[in-house]
């Protein structure tokens, strides 16, 4: 297998995470003479000619009437929200993200947005406050969003990112967890960020669950690969690296020549030894072995007679005293057998535990 993938590369801006849903929101007062509260007549035309430009998508124009009002003072109350209600999604559009999170910032906490509104206003924060890198305040308008949409697949991901960026790890896993929680399928993302999570917790067990809710849920080559990566760490006995190496080969993520070897070398230790040449032709078909690696697959025995196996003399590489290795462990093998069916002449004792299954 290759090394284990466990970054995320790029994976929330390939789920929008980090999006702002403009589609989602709009200013949620129209400005006239009948609004809410009033607005003084001096305000009420320059307000008036932002929100004709919004409607027509002139965003500079918008922001020029902007700029003039909210150099009107004095200001109420509510004809300062109305200049930052209009301004943020004036802002928004032309992508000046830090204007646009300072207005919606200041018109949420006005007091003037329907309450029914705050939640999404809280979300349009929280993704742009991780635009802007500032990811405490991400995290702070994320959990506010998060309490009205608990279930949010997004923005769980989002926060959860944003503390792993602010090396809070634990946080991070802690998030992913409360989110994906009694979820039939959980969002893929949030399980890569509970996976890295793990992984710079140092938490072998939990990087294994991880990978493990992965393969489940998201079944993949590069997941079943770094899960049997994992376990090959944790596989101590004989027995189950056998069955091990035999899922791997099955799973169709053995790639480098010394797995091929070392997999041969188990399954023929383990007296497999038709099982071992069969995976090594295997490994030689799919062209893992390559010039001084194909040495190291002619173990003289298992492989089919006819290529440039060594056989005569001892080898005169470091390769090659792998393969002399592997002979010399199969020829004891078939000793230790004979030794074992001839009970007639020698008193036999109970077989090593380091030689049979």
């Amino acid at each position: 297998m290759k090394k284990a993938n466990l970054v995320l590369a790029a994976a929330l801006a390939a789920a929008g995470v980090t999006t702002v849903a403009t589609g989602l929101l709009t200013p949620a007062t129209a400005v006239a003479q009948s609004a809410p509260q009033k607005i003084g007549a001096k305000m009420l035309k320059p307000l008036k000619a932002a929100q004709e430009a919004i409607g027509a998508k002139n965003w500079e124009a918008a922001i020029a009437s902007l700029t003039e009002a909210q150099a009107i003072e004095p200001k109420t109350p509510y004809e300062a929200f109305m200049v930052d209600e209009l301004g943020w999604y004036a802002r928004l559009q032309t992508k000046d993200y830090k204007g646009a999170e300072e207005s919606l910032a200041r018109a949420v906490s006005s007091g003037f947005v329907a309450e029914a509104d705050v939640p999404q206003r809280q979300k349009a924060l929280a993704q742009l406050n991780y635009q802007l890198q500032d990811y405490a305040k991400a995290v702070e308008y994320g959990n506010k969003y998060l309490a009205a949409a608990p279930g949010s697949a997004d923005i769980g991901a989002l926060v959860a990112q944003s503390k792993f960026l602010q090396d809070d790890f634990a946080g991070a896993r802690a998030t992913v967890e409360q989110i994906t929680a009694g979820q039939a399928k959980p969002d893929e993302q949030l399980l890569l960020i509970g996976l890295r999570s793990n992984y710079e917790l140092k938490d072998r067990p939990g990087t294994v669950r991880s990978l493990e809710s992965l393969v489940r849920h998201y079944p993949s080559a590069k997941y079943w690969e770094d899960l049997l990566n994992n376990q090959l760490y944790e596989t101590k006995s004989d027995r189950d690296l056998r069955a091990l190496y035999r899922l791997i080969a099955d799973t169709q993520t053995m790639n480098r020549p010394e797995e091929y070897s070392e997999a041969a070398a188990t399954l023929m230790t383990g007296g497999f030894p038709t099982e071992a040449r069969k995976l090594l032709e295997k490994g030689i078909a799919a062209g893992a072995f390559q010039g001084e690696s194909l040495t190291r697959a002619n173990v003289p025995g298992l492989l089919p007679a006819g290529g440039s196996i060594r056989l005569a003399g001892y080898p005169d590489t470091a390769t090659g005293w792998l393969a002399q290795l592997l002979l010399s462990l199969f020829v004891l093998l078939l000793s230790t057998a004979m030794l074992v069916f001839s009970s007639s002449r020698l008193p036999m004792t109970k077989p090593s535990s380091a030689i049979w299954p």
